[in-house]
């Protein structure tokens, strides 16, 4: 009898020390997948969060730390500049940006940009999948206002100069950056692309030979025509450069353009981006979406 007895306190003190290292296994779990999605802890954000709130700040230093943490919450990107990205800044033949001042006003710009998506798309760069850095840089050395790459580890990076067409060109870039992710969930994404533009048209990657035909334009001279195709002419450099134009005129515009009415060309592609937009990352309306579908 006594034996059994002490049987059966050996199997309950296997179980509960079973249960102990099965819920320390969970713990371990949890802490590091906690640790993978880099989140601040609780009491880090809420500093973080009454200090942007109070404007506070003992310096600009300060305050761009704190705009780069909040950013980094907020849409899962983070955000470099300085003699930590020479290296960067040299690969696409740029000049870092060390300028605290100017860096304090791109931050700003970038952290109001990126509130004009749907907060549904910074989840592909919160899964730490698809890390995104934003590299903030003076200028580049051949005119270009800004560039997106991708690597062959999925990690995204925006370089962004600072330059007056500063949002533009962050749409733009930002499209590129989406397209990314899209085409590798989808591959022929858009296959049917040649069919918007005019018969027996060819992109031309070479810009100094790039002309005003088929192109939008507000003059009254315009060889654009009623229906162009084109809302630029660097959007003939490439099909992928045609959509990332399209979308950063979406981003910005005001008002409808007479280009975005039903029957325009530029309309039927502005539809197809949107499309592949829902399908592939998010449902939830950009901010274009009821002057692009809006019947004036």
């Amino acid at each position: 009898m006594l034996l059994k007895i002490r049987e059966k306190l050996k199997t309950k003190q296997l179980a509960i020390i079973t249960d102990i290292v099965l819920f320390l296994g969970v713990v371990f779990i949890f802490i590091l997948l906690l640790k993978q999605l880099d989140l601040p802890s609780y009491n880090e954000y809420e500093e973080v969060m009454a200090q942007f709130n109070s404007g506070n700040f003992a310096s600009i230093e300060e305050e761009n730390e704190v705009y780069i943490k909040k950013i980094k919450n907020d849409y899962g990107i983070n955000i470099e500049y300085g003699k930590s990205t020479e290296d960067y800044a040299d690969s696409v033949n740029a000049e870092i940006q060390e300028d605290e001042t100017i860096i304090n006003h791109n931050l700003k710009q970038i952290y109001e940009t990126l509130g004009e998506y749907p907060d549904q798309v910074f989840d592909i760069f919160r899964s730490k999948k698809y890390p995104m850095n934003i590299i903030l840089v003076n200028r580049f050395r051949n005119n270009t206002l800004a560039l997106a790459s991708k690597n062959n580890l999925n990690q995204y990076r925006l370089f962004v100069s600072n330059t007056s067409k500063y949002e533009r060109a962050f749409h733009h870039e930002m499209f590129h950056v989406l397209e990314y992710y899209m085409e590798d969930k989808k591959k022929n994404l858009y296959s049917n692309w040649a069919e918007l533009n005019p018969e027996g048209f060819s992109y031309q990657p070479t810009t100094s030979l790039l002309n005003n035909d088929y192109v939008f334009s507000t003059a009254t001279n315009s060889t654009a025509q009623d229906n162009p195709y084109f809302v630029t002419k660097y959007s003939k450099a490439s099909d992928k450069e045609d959509r990332a134009e399209i979308f950063a005129e979406l981003m910005i515009a005001e008002s409808k353009a007479s280009y975005l009415q039903e029957g325009q060309h530029i309309r039927e592609k502005a539809e197809v981006i949107d499309q592949s937009i829902q399908e592939n990352i998010t449902m939830e309306p950009f901010q274009y979406h009821d002057l692009l579908y809006s019947e004036e």
